[in-house]
C-alpha cells in the first residue's frame, strides 16, 4: 500500500491520503481518502478522491488497486481564493456580508441616508457575480434611487408653465 501511495500520480501537493478504512484487518478492502493540510482546499470537485485496495491474501503481489474521483489535473491543495468580498462600497451606501458558505456570500445593502437594511444581494464564489431577487438587476443603485412624490416634485424640479403639474408614474423604491 505504501509503495502504491508513493507513486507520482498518488501525490497530493500540500496534502496526503489518509482517513483509511479497513486497515485493522489483515485480509480486507482498504479505502483511503485525499486530505488537505490544515486551512487548504483540494482542486477536486464534489467527491473526494479515494484509493481502494483489495487485499485477498497477505502476499503483496495479490493486491488490487483502484482510484476513484480523481480530477484530470494532478492532486493539489491550496488556499481558498474568494471571489466575493466581505464588504463593498456602492453608490450612496455599502454592502456588508451577513453569511457565507463555500459557494456564496449573502450581504445586507446599507444606505448612508437610511437606517437598517434596504435589501439583500448574493455573490456567487464560482464566478464572482452578484444577484438580488428583492432589489433587482440594478441593486448597486438601490441607495441612490429616489421616490417620486408629486407634492415634492415641483419644489425640486419647478416647471416654468404655471398650469403644469407633476405626475409620478412609478415609485422607484
Amino acid at each position: 500500500m505504501k509503495n502504491f501511495l508513493a507513486r507520482e500520480e498518488m501525490q497530493i501537493e500540500n496534502g496526503h491520503f489518509g482517513d483509511c478504512e479497513g486497515l485493522e484487518n489483515s485480509a480486507s478492502d482498504v479505502k483511503c481518502f485525499a486530505i488537505c493540510d490544515d486551512g487548504l482546499v483540494g482542486n477536486w470537485k464534489k467527491k473526494i478522491p479515494e484509493v481502494f485496495v483489495r487485499c485477498k491474501t497477505e502476499n503483496p503481489e495479490d493486491l488490487k488497486f483502484k482510484t476513484k474521483s480523481f480530477p484530470k489535473d494532478p492532486l493539489k491543495c491550496s488556499e481558498i481564493v474568494k471571489s466575493c468580498p466581505d464588504s463593498m462600497q456602492i453608490s450612496k451606501g455599502s454592502i456588508l456580508s451577513v453569511s457565507s458558505s463555500p459557494t456564496s456570500t449573502v450581504y445586507d445593502v446599507l444606505c448612508d441616508a437610511e437606517e437598517g437594511s434596504k435589501g439583500s444581494v448574493t455573490c456567487f464564489e464560482k464566478n464572482g457575480k452578484f444577484k438580488s431577487s428583492d432589489l433587482g438587476k440594478y441593486w448597486q443603485d438601490a441607495c441612490s434611487k429616489i421616490s417620486c412624490k408629486e407634492e415634492d416634485a415641483s419644489t425640486e424640479f419647478p416647471i416654468a408653465d404655471s398650469g403644469a403639474q407633476w405626475r409620478c408614474k412609478k415609485n422607484l423604491h
